[in-house]
C-alpha cells in the first residue's frame, strides 16, 4: 500500500501522486473505523493491484475531487463491508474489466458529484447494501452502468448510460424520482436496456428512461 489507514485515524489527501507498481491488495486503504477524504491528486491502480481505494471494514471514505485511473482488471473504490463511501466529485476511469464503485456487502454508497467512466466493468457495482444516487456521471462504454444484486438503489438525480443502464439481477430495489430534465437512465446499445428486472422491483415515480 501507498497509504494504509489502520485503524481510528483521519488522512486527508489533496494533491500528490500515488502508485502501486506491484503486488498489494490496494494502493490505498481504509482499515475500521478510520476516515479517508480525498479531495485532489492522482491514484493509479496498475494490473496487479485489486483495488485503488479500499474500504475494508466499518469507516467513512470522502471522495471529493482528484483522478482514479484503473487499468486490467482493476477497481477504482471497494466497500467491502458496512462502510460508507461519500462520492461527490473527481473522476473514476475504469479502462479494463473493473468496476468504479464496488458495493461488497451491506455498504453504503452515496454518489452526488462524482463522474465515473467505464470500459467493461459496471460503473456502481452493489452486491448488497444501499446505493443513492442524487447528481453525477456514470458511464460504462460496454458493461452495465449500474449493476444490482440485493441492494435498495435510489437514483433522484444524476445521468446513468451503459449497454444496459441499471440492471437489477437479483431481488434487490430499485427507486427512481425526480426531474425529466436532471434524472436519465439510458441504454447505448441497440442490444440493451435501460432497466432490467430479474425477482426484483422497480419504482418508477419521474425521471428520464431511455434506449438506443
Amino acid at each position: 500500500n501507498c497509504i494504509y489507514n489502520n485503524s481510528s485515524g483521519k488522512v486527508i489527501i489533496s494533491n500528490g501522486t500515488y502508485n502501486q507498481t506491484s503486488g498489494g491488495s490496494s494502493v490505498i486503504a481504509n482499515n475500521s473505523t478510520g476516515v479517508l477524504s480525498i479531495g485532489g491528486g492522482t491514484i493509479n491502480n496498475n494490473s496487479s493491484t485489486k483495488y485503488a481505494v479500499a474500504n475494508i471494514s466499518t469507516g467513512n471514505v470522502y471522495y471529493s475531487g482528484g483522478t482514479i485511473n484503473c487499468s486490467s482488471s482493476g477497481e477504482g473504490i471497494y466497500n467491502k463491508t458496512t462502510g460508507k463511501i461519500y462520492a461527490s466529485g473527481g473522476t473514476i476511469i475504469c479502462t479494463g474489466s473493473g468496476n468504479g464503485i464496488y458495493n461488497n456487502s451491506g455498504g453504503t454508497i452515496s454518489q452526488s458529484g462524482t463522474t465515473i467512466n467505464t470500459a467493461s466493468g459496471s460503473g456502481i457495482y452493489s452486491t448488497s447494501g444501499t446505493v443513492n444516487v442524487s447528481d453525477g456521471q456514470i458511464t460504462s462504454s460496454s458493461g452495465n452502468g449500474i449493476y444490482n444484486n440485493t441492494s435498495t438503489i435510489t437514483m433522484s438525480g444524476g445521468k446513468v448510460y451503459g449497454k444496459n443502464g441499471i440492471w437489477n439481477a437479483g431481488n434487490g430495489t430499485i427507486n427512481i424520482s425526480g426531474e425529466v430534465s436532471s434524472t436519465y437512465v439510458k441504454a447505448t446499445s441497440s442490444d440493451g436496456i435501460a432497466i432490467r428486472v430479474y425477482t426484483g422491483s422497480l419504482n418508477i415515480t419521474g425521471g428520464n428512461i431511455m434506449s438506443d
